[in-house]
C-alpha cells in the first residue's frame, strides 16, 4: 500500500498510475486472505481458541506499529488518510478533481479504475474489520480484550471505514 501511495505521487505518469492500481488491487487480494484467516479461527473449538489466545499474551493491534500505518494509509471516517490524498493528487496532477473522476466514471480511464480499487480496498478492510470482531464477539464473549481493552465494544467503536470523502462523492453520482 506504500507502494501504491508512492506511484501515485505527481510527478506521475499513466505507466506510474497502473502499477498504483496494481499494488491497490493487490492489497484487496491480501485484505481478503486476512479475512479468510479469521473465518478458519472463527471455526476452532472454543477450548483450542482459547490455547491460542494465550499466545497473543498482552498484543493489541492498537500496538502494533504495522496497524498505525496501516491506519495513517487508510484513514478514519474522519481522516482521509495518505492513500486517498495520494489519489487525489494525481487526479490533480492529470487536470481532474475526485468529484469528475466519480461522476465521469470510465471516461477518466485509469483515474476512475483507481478510484474503485480504494473502494475495493474500503470493503476488504471493513470486511476484515467486521470478520475480527465477529471472532471476538464469538470466542471472548465480554471477556477483556488482549490488550486490556474492554474488548468488542472496544472493537465495535473501531469498525470505521477509511475514504470518506470518495464514498461522498460517489454517493452524490447515484443519488444524482
Amino acid at each position: 500500500m506504500d507502494a501504491a501511495a508512492e506511484a501515485l505521487l505527481p510527478p506521475c505518469d499513466p505507466h506510474d498510475l497502473e502499477l498504483g492500481l496494481e499494488f491497490l488491487l493487490r492489497s484487496v487480494d491480501v485484505l481478503r486472505v486476512l479475512q479468510q484467516q479469521l473465518l478458519v479461527l472463527e471455526r476452532l473449538p472454543l477450548r483450542y481458541f482459547a490455547e491460542f489466545r494465550a499466545y497473543l499474551d498482552t498484543a493489541s493491534g492498537a500496538q502494533s506499529a504495522q496497524f498505525r500505518r496501516l491506519t495513517a494509509l487508510f484513514g478514519n471516517s474522519h481522516d482521509q488518510g495518505s492513500l486517498y490524498e495520494a489519489f487525489a493528487a494525481a487526479a490533480e496532477y492529470h487536470g481532474r478533481s475526485v468529484d469528475e473522476v466519480c461522476r465521469r466514471g470510465v471516461e477518466t480511464g485509469v483515474l476512475h479504475r483507481l478510484a474503485e480499487g480504494l473502494v475495493d480496498l474500503d470493503n476488504g478492510y471493513w470486511h476484515w474489520k467486521v470478520a475480527h470482531l465477529a471472532l471476538v464477539s464469538k470466542m471472548i464473549g465480554e471477556q477483556s480484550g488482549t490488550g486490556g481493552s474492554s474488548g468488542v465494544d472496544f472493537l465495535a467503536r473501531r469498525v470505521t471505514r477509511p475514504f470518506p470523502e470518495l464514498r461522498r462523492l460517489r454517493g452524490k453520482v447515484h443519488h444524482a
